[in-house]
């Protein structure tokens, strides 16, 4: 009797620590860290011009994003797509971001026609520096950050954001908390996120 017992403790021993090793992915420390590509101040200055520029087109949901196509099986890696949000909330692909003609596209005539050069570059260019996609949020832009790291199951605890703001005031910290900050930049996880580095 006191062997069963010792038997089964010792596989709910094994079971927890098979889920918990299992649970905790990698994750690098850059994704609880601002870490650019390019220097902060650049960074910061081209998410404030985004802002800038987004807010312009009265938007109130998501706007773009940048992937690789996964439906195409004959895609190069470094050929990543602009993604946008038309007035049904369906996402469409504009087109490869580095073509040089992307800014005619019909898609994005939601942003003055004199700025689409503009919104173009700087997507490209956030976009190399791990921002890679934005939304609308209380009438203020936010930026995932590093989501092209896996994340498999632990999603939630797992995903980062980035903002611009002149102040902790002008972020919703019931929703979410600060991980690092640099100049206007915060780097913001879900408030419940349990947050941890593999490094």
């Amino acid at each position: 009797m006191e062997n069963k017992i010792l038997f089964k403790i010792a596989v709910l021993l094994s079971a927890t620590s098979f889920l918990f090793s299992c649970g905790n992915l990698d994750n690098p420390k850059e994704r609880n860290k601002l870490v650019f590509e390019d220097s902060i101040n650049s960074v910061n200055d081209s998410v404030n011009a985004m802002n800038e520029l987004l807010l312009k087109t009265g938007r109130q949901f998501y706007i773009y994003a940048i992937d690789v196509d996964m439906n195409n099986v004959d895609r190069n890696e470094n050929d990543f797509f602009l993604y946008v949000d038309d007035t049904s909330h369906s996402a469409q692909k504009v087109g490869i971001i580095t073509d040089s003609l992307l800014y005619k596209s019909k898609l994005l005539e939601f942003i003055d026609t004199l700025a689409r050069k503009r919104f173009v570059s700087l997507a490209l260019y956030l976009n190399k520096n791990y921002l890679s996609s934005c939304d609308i949020e209380n009438g203020n832009p936010i930026y995932m950050y590093k989501s092209d790291i896996y994340m498999a199951d632990r999603q939630t605890d797992l995903f980062r954001y980035v903002v611009f703001a002149n102040s902790e005031q002008e972020i919703d910290l019931n929703r979410y908390k600060i991980l690092d900050k640099h100049r206007n930049l915060y780097l913001l996880a879900d408030k419940e996120a349990k947050i941890w580095s593999s490094e």
